[in-house]
């Protein structure tokens, strides 16, 4: 009996040590699963957080506010506009009419003049190319002034030179020459000379003065328009519709531009024929 217990005294704590440390799997096979070990969590201290800056979110980008929408105009305010801005003509004609000899009106001259609106702003040389928006006419226009004003001004020093060389001629002095003299040939030979010498200064001053005059009168009558007439028609009626259209009248009719007084200008010239005489009526309207 004391034999017994004191073997299983012994025995007791052996089995103890003997008892696995880890529990197996219930269906007997070795767990090959690696165990996952986890870090005990560590204590950030209080002044390394307030070291560390915040993140910044990125700055939202500016935005644009549109643009304030332009009311749209009234029929009546269009068409207002359009009255003041729009391109038209003035057509002036020159006649010259015979009472005497009962014939038909002659047609002297015709021009015609740009402006600009229905209180007619004239749109005189190039400021009709600049109201239509183009810089090559402008500049084309500039130009053909600048040619037109040297002509004139080279004219005018021809019609000068010309002035002073017939001036020169009068100058000159003829010698008196003494009958009884033994120089009396050869005084009238000077003279002689001298006279051929001063009707070919004569003719050389009346050509220059002449030539000089007639470049003074080209500079005047030359025209300084790149374009014609019907070519301004067409580039003022191509400004006016698409005046028409940044307006929103372009299915209206164009306005038509006022009438205003005509201006008639009569002058009265006597005239002398082999039939007689009589009184010539020179006619602007």
């Amino acid at each position: 009996m004391i034999r017994n217990l004191w073997m299983s005294v012994v025995l007791l704590p052996t089995l103890s040590f003997a008892s696995p440390g880890a529990q197996e799997p219930l269906t007997g096979a070795p767990s090959d699963a690696p165990v996952a070990l986890e870090s005990p969590p560590t204590d950030v201290p209080a002044e390394a957080q307030a070291e560390t800056p915040p993140e910044q979110a990125p700055p939202a980008e500016a935005v644009t506010p549109p643009a304030p929408e332009r009311p749209a105009l009234s029929f009546a305010e269009a068409k207002e506009q359009y009255e003041l801005r729009h391109i038209g003509f003035d057509d002036y004609v020159a006649m010259q009419m015979n009472p005497w000899t009962m014939s038909a009106p002659r047609t002297v001259a015709r021009w015609t003049l740009p402006y600009e609106g229905k209180y007619k702003k004239p749109l005189e040389g190039k400021a009709f190319y600049e109201k239509l928006g183009r810089a090559d006419l402008v500049e084309a226009y500039n130009s053909n002034m600048r040619t037109k004003t040297l002509i004139g001004v080279a004219g005018g020093g021809v019609l000068v030179g010309g002035a002073l060389v017939i001036f020169g001629v009068f100058d000159s002095k003829r010698e008196d020459c003494d009958a009884f003299s033994p120089d009396f040939s050869a005084c009238m030979d000077r003279n002689s000379d001298r006279f051929d010498s001063r009707m070919g200064n004569m003719l050389l001053g009346s050509a220059l003065g002449a030539a000089g005059a007639g470049m003074m009168v080209y500079a005047v009558w030359r025209n300084p328009h790149p374009v014609d007439t019907s070519k301004a028609r067409e580039l003022a009626d191509a400004y006016n519709k698409q005046l028409q259209s940044e307006l929103g009248i372009s299915d209206e009719p164009a306005p038509r531009p006022r009438k205003r007084p005509s201006v008639i200008q009569a002058s009265v010239t006597p005239t002398v024929g082999r039939n007689g005489g009589g009184l010539l009526l020179n006619a602007v309207f």
